[in-house]
């Protein structure tokens, strides 16, 4: 393969719909329930005034760094579900399935105790291509009535990308709300480097992020979209079991609406292909 082709192959996998990661400022799985909690209720108290006034019109709060060879960022967000509900659903691999499958383009995807493998494709429909291949280590670190930690981590990823990433923390705000700490990085090379000046000087030229452009707008597109997700998946455990994809997709699909500008998703039939995926992936 070229290395134009390889780059473009990157660019898509990596800045389009890559695949979230732990900051480096987050050990959560590690933390003990009693410091992790109270670390977060903290932090909760500390962003008040962030999160009830802020652009993105719900209690959020973004940031995202850049250095020369990683790319990170984290959310704080206060989501309409209460936490129990949330701590027994996430601590489980199988539902990272779900959620995963929103936001990226999942073919294949399988969970254990200790591990969530999946096939990522470049492109959605029948025509995708083979796909390339992570393997996430699952950790559940803490899980309390009142504190869930948890990580997913790769050592390697495809084109040389590398320390993939995600932690989620979580403890309750009220009986019907819980207040989630989400924190992602993932490091690259020279190829990675060399596919991020394609995609963001080609498809990804007009594209902006909530804070900020080019690759750290990227991540930050990549993390709502993640929030958003987990939410849909969420909101969707309540119903009947048969009409939770239809339920989820369409929850989720709308929310990206909410934020055009950054989240749009052009494709004429993303929404029918998306679907389809989303019921493959359940099923499989």
């Amino acid at each position: 393969m070229s290395a134009r082709r390889i780059a473009l192959a990157l660019a898509t996998f990596l800045f389009s719909y890559t695949a979230m990661a732990a900051g480096g400022n987050a050990p959560a799985a590690e933390a003990s329930s009693s410091s992790g909690a109270a670390a977060l209720k903290a932090k909760h108290a500390e962003l008040k005034d962030a999160l009830a006034k802020n652009a993105f019109g719900r209690p959020l709060h973004m940031a995202s760094k850049e250095s020369p060879d990683n790319l990170s960022g984290e959310l704080h967000a206060v989501i309409n579900h209460p936490y129990a509900k949330v701590a027994d659903a996430l601590s489980k691999g199988s539902a990272w399935c779900e959620v995963l499958v929103m936001p990226m383009h999942v073919q294949q995807c399988s969970a254990d105790g200790s591990a969530v493998a999946m096939t990522v494709a470049t492109k959605l429909g029948p025509d995708a291509g083979e796909g390339v291949k992570l393997r996430f280590a699952f950790k559940v670190g803490a899980k309390s009535a009142d504190y869930l930690a948890l990580q997913l981590g790769a050592a390697e990823g495809p084109y040389g990308s590398r320390d993939y990433r995600v932690a989620l923390e979580a403890v309750p705000v009220d009986a019907t709300h819980t207040f989630i700490h989400l924190t992602y990085s993932y490091s690259f090379g020279t190829m990675a480097k060399l596919g991020a000046q394609t995609y963001l000087s080609t498809s990804g030229k007009d594209k902006v992020g909530f804070t900020t452009g080019g690759m750290r707008g990227v991540v930050e597109r990549n993390a709502m979209r993640y929030l958003l997700a987990v939410e849909a998946y969420l909101g969707s455990l309540g119903g009947p079991t048969e009409q939770r994809i239809d339920q989820r997709f369409k929850a989720w699909h709308a929310s990206l609406e909410r934020y055009p500008k950054q989240l749009h998703e052009p494709q004429a039939d993303y929404a029918q292909l998306k679907r389809q995926q989303m019921l493959a992936i359940s099923k499989s």
